[in-house]
C-alpha cells in the first residue's frame, strides 16, 4: 500500500521558526550541561561557558534567522504560550510556595547542588545531603545539570531555580505540541488549543505534582524530534537541520533514557515508514544518517551510564512498581477511562460522576474521528497510536503496574492530545462547513473549558490542592548565626521535611543519628555512614513546636542540648497534634499515640504535662488509666488531676506509646465529632531526673 502523507507547511507559519529555535537552545543547553557532568566535571566552574556555547551553538545550527519574521503572529502565539505557563505556575508563585510538594523534587534540587560542587561519583566525608545524593550519580542527571546552571541566576538557591527551569520546559512543551498538531492537519487556532490543553489539562500537571521532571523534560523535547523529522522528509532544509535534529535526539536521551525506549515502542510504525521513505531517497538518507551520527557522538560520554542504568531499572522493575503503586491507583480500576484522560480519577478516592463519564465519551469519540482523519492524511501515526494502546494494555494486565501505565500515558499524550483536536477538525470538515470558520474553534474551546472545569473540581479531592511553602526551610540558613559553629542534630518525623531541611543545612555542622536514619529510610543507612564525621551536637532541630526552643519558625524548633530535658522529636497520634495557647496538645484514645524521644544520656526521666483535660468521649468520670509501652516493657499509670509518668531512657532515640485503657461511652460527641477523646495533654514534655 502506498503511504499517503499530508501536513501543513510550517514554513508558512511564522511562529514555527521561533519554536524550533527555542527547542534548539534548550536541547543544546541540555547536551552541554549533561555532557560536562558525564565527563566527570562539576558544573560550577563551567556554567558560564555552557551558556555562551549554548547561545553560539543555537545561533549557528538554527534555521537562518533572516527567515524569522517577528510580527504580531509570533508575538500573539508566544503570549498565549506564556499565559498558559503562568496560569500553571501562578498558584505557587502567588503563595511563594514550592512548584510541587513532591519529595522527589527535593532529590533534583539536592542533586543539582551536588553536581555544581563535585565531580559526579564523589562520595565519602561529605556533608549529609551531598553524601545522600551521591547515590544518584549513575542515574539520570540531565535535569539536575541544567538546574545547576539556572541556579547561577537565583542567588545560589537551587530550589528557587526550579521555577525558571519548569517554566522553560513548559513553554517548550507548549511549542512542541502546537507545532506537531500544526503538522498533523490542525489549523492554527486548534493547534494552539492543543498546546494549551497539554499544559493545563493533560498529564503534564500530574507530572509536576509527582515531581517527574525527567518525564517533563522528555515531553518538552520529543515532539520536536517528530517535527524536525517531517521537515527533513518534506525537503527544502539544509544540513544544519540534521545537526539540530541530532542535538535534540541526544538531549532526549540524556533527559530520560527509559522514555526513549518507551517512545521507540510506541512510534515504531512511524520509524519504519520513515526509514522506508529514506531508503528510496538518497538525500534524505544522508540527512537522517548525519542526525543519528551527531546524536551518537554527543551521547558517547553517557553510553556506559545509560546502559548500566537502564539494565538496573529492568532488574528492579517489580520492586519499583510495588513502591509507586499508590501514586495513580485509578489507572488499574474500573474508572480507567476518565483516569487515562487525567480527569482526576487517577488519584485515590476521587469518584466518577455523570459529568466525567460524559466528557470521557466525547474525548473518546473525537479520538476515533481523529483516527479517521489521520488514516487519510498520516497513516503511520494511526499505527503508532495503535502501538500506544497495546503498550498500555500490556502494562494494565500486570498487577501493581499503575505507575508504569502513567509513564506510558505521559509519552502517549504526544499523540493523544493532538488526536482529539484532529477529530474536531474532521467533524468540521465533514458536517459543519456551513457553520463558518469559527465553528471548530468554538467547539474546541468549549471542550477545553468543560474539561478544565471537571479537572479543577476533582483536584479539590486530590493531594494536588496542597501547596508547600519553602520559606520555613529557607530560614534554616539563619541557624549558623545561632549555633555559632556548634553542631546540630536534625530529627524530623517525615521524609519530606528531612530532605528539604538537609538541603538548606548543607553548610551547618551536623551530628548524624544513624539510628534515626535507619528508622526513617533504612535503605540509605549504609550510604549515610560515610558522610562527614559527626561531632557531638550542641543543638537538636525538630519539625514541631517546642516551647523551650532557642529558635523557631512556622515549622522547626531548635533546642539546646542539656542535661535536664530530652526533646520529643516526633509524635504520631490518631487524633493528630493541635496547638493550644502556643503549646502542643494531643488527645489520647484507645489507639496508641507514638512518641520518639532523643535523650542526651541514659537515666531516669519524667513525661509530664502542664495541664490535662478529661475528654468528652467519657464524660461521667475524671479518672484515666494510661497504658505506657516502652523498650523496657508495658505498665499502667493512674491519672486524675495531674499527668506524670516515670521513664527509663537510653542515650539516643527512644520510642514510647501511650493509650487509655478506659473505653468511650460516647462514640459521637454532641458537636458531631466522631473522634475518641479520652485524655488531653497540654504542653507535654520530658524532664531528666538529676543524677540519673
Amino acid at each position: 500500500m502506498r503511504i499517503r502523507w499530508r501536513n501543513f507547511q510550517l514554513d508558512s507559519w511564522h511562529p514555527a521558526r521561533a519554536f524550533l529555535f527555542l527547542n534548539l537552545v534548550t536541547a543544546t543547553l541540555t547536551v552541554l550541561s549533561a555532557g560536562v557532568v558525564s565527563a566527570h566535571r562539576p558544573i560550577g566552574p563551567y556554567w558560564l561557558g555552557i551558556l555562551v556555547a549554548t547561545l553560539i551553538g543555537g545561533l549557528f545550527f538554527a534555521i537562518p534567522l533572516r527567515t524569522l519574521r517577528v510580527g504580531y503572529r509570533v508575538g500573539a502565539v508566544m503570549a498565549i504560550g506564556m499565559g498558559a505557563v503562568l496560569h500553571r505556575l501562578w498558584p505557587a508563585i502567588s503563595l511563594r510556595a514550592a512548584i510541587t510538594a513532591s519529595g522527589d523534587v527535593s532529590n533534583y534540587v539536592a542533586f543539582a547542588q551536588y553536581l555544581f560542587r563535585y565531580v559526579r561519583g564523589t562520595a565519602g566525608n561529605l556533608p549529609p545531603i551531598d553524601q545522600y545524593v551521591s547515590y544518584f550519580s549513575d542515574t539520570r542527571f540531565a535535569t539536575a545539570s541544567v538546574l545547576s546552571v539556572f541556579t547561577s541566576f537565583c542567588n545560589g538557591d537551587f530550589a528557587l531555580a526550579l521555577g525558571p527551569l519548569i517554566a522553560l520546559l513548559l513553554i517548550n512543551a507548549f511549542a512542541g505540541f502546537t507545532a506537531l498538531a500544526r503538522q498533523l492537519s490542525c489549523s492554527t487556532p486548534l493547534s494552539l488549543l492543543v498546546g494549551i490543553s497539554a499544559l493545563l489539562l493533560g498529564w503534564i500537571p500530574n507530572m509536576i505534582y509527582v515531581g517527574s521532571l525527567d518525564n517533563l523534560f522528555f515531553l518538552a523535547l520529543f515532539p520536536f524530534i517528530l517535527v524536525r523529522l517531517q521537515l527533513i522528509f518534506r525537503g527544502g532544509t539544509d544540513m544544519r537541520s540534521s545537526f539540530a535534529l541530532g542535538i535534540t535526539i541526544a538531549a532526549a536521551i540524556y533527559a530520560y533514557p527509559e522514555g526513549v525506549l518507551i517512545a521507540a515502542a510506541i512510534f515504531l510504525p512511524l520509524l519504519i515508514a520513515l526509514s522506508a521513505r529514506a531508503w528510496r531517497r538518497g538525500e534524505v538518507l544522508i540527512r537522517m544518517g548525519s542526525a543519528i551520527l551527531v546524536a551518537m557522538l554527543l551521547v558517547i560520554p553517557y553510553v556506559h551510564t545509560f546502559i548500566a542504568f537502564v539494565l538496573h531499572q529492568f532488574q528492579v522493575t517489580s520492586q519499583l512498581m510495588t513502591i509507586t503503586d499508590g501514586v495513580f491507583p485509578g489507572l488499574q480500576t474500573k474508572e480507567f477511562m476518565p483516569a487515562a484522560f487525567a480527569l482526576g480519577q487517577e488519584f485515590p478516592n476521587v469518584t466518577c460522576d455523570w459529568s466525567d463519564i460524559s466528557i470521557t465519551l466525547f474525548l473518546v469519540a473525537f479520538s476515533v474521528v481523529g483516527l479517521l482523519r489521520w488514516w487519510r492524511c498520516n497513516p503511520p501515526y494511526c499505527w503508532s497510536f495503535g502501538c500506544f494502546l497495546v503498550v498500555v494494555l500490556l502494562q494494565g494486565l500486570q498487577p501493581h503496574h499503575s505507575y508504569a501505565i502513567y509513564k506510558v500515558l505521559t509519552i502517549g499524550s504526544i499523540l493523544a492530545i493532538p488526536l482529539i483536536f484532529a477529530g474536531i477538525a474532521e467533524i468540521y470538515s465533514r458536517f459543519l462547513r456551513g457553520a463558518g470558520q469559527l465553528a471548530p474553534v468554538a467547539l474546541g474551546c468549549l471542550l477545553v473549558l468543560v474539561t478544565a472545569w471537571r479537572v479543577s473540581h476533582n483536584a479539590q479531592f486530590t493531594p494536588k490542592r496542597v501547596l508547600t511553602r519553602l520559606e520555613p526551610y529557607r530560614e534554616l540558613r539563619q541557624l549558623t548565626n545561632v549555633t555559632h559553629g556548634e553542631s546540630l542534630s536534625l530529627l524530623c518525623d517525615n521524609y519530606f521535611d528531612y530532605r528539604w531541611a538537609l538541603i538548606y543545612l548543607r553548610d551547618q555542622p551536623q551530628a548524624q543519628k544513624l539510628e534515626w536514619i535507619g528508622l526513617l529510610f533504612p535503605w540509605f543507612r549504609p550510604v549515610m555512614t560515610h558522610a562527614k564525621e559527626s561531632i557531638p551536637a550542641g543543638y537538636t532541630l525538630v519539625n514541631r513546636n517546642v516551647p523551650e526552643a532557642v529558635w523557631k519558625n512556622d515549622k522547626f524548633s531548635l533546642v539546646a542540648v542539656s542535661d535536664t530535658s530530652a526533646p520529643i522529636v516526633a509524635v504520631d497520634a490518631p487524633n493528630g497534634i493541635e496547638t493550644v495557647d502556643g503549646a502542643n496538645f494531643v488527645w489520647l484514645s484507645n489507639k496508641a499515640s507514638s512518641f520518639l524521644v532523643d535523650s542526651p544520656k541514659e537515666g531516669q526521666a519524667i513525661l509530664w504535662a502542664r495541664k490535662i483535660r478529661c475528654g468528652p468521649s467519657r464524660p461521667n468520670d475524671t479518672v484515666r488509666t494510661v497504658v505506657v509501652e516502652t523498650d523496657q516493657g508495658i505498665y499502667e499509670q493512674r491519672v486524675e488531676r495531674a499527668f506524670s509518668v516515670p521513664l527509663n531512657l537510653k542515650k539516643g532515640i527512644n520510642s514510647l506509646q501511650l493509650r487509655c485503657r478506659e473505653l468511650p461511652t460516647l462514640t459521637v460527641l454532641p458537636n458531631g465529632d466522631r473522634r475518641t477523646l479520652l485524655l488531653g495533654l497540654e504542653d507535654y514534655q520530658i524532664k531528666l531526673v538529676p543524677g540519673g
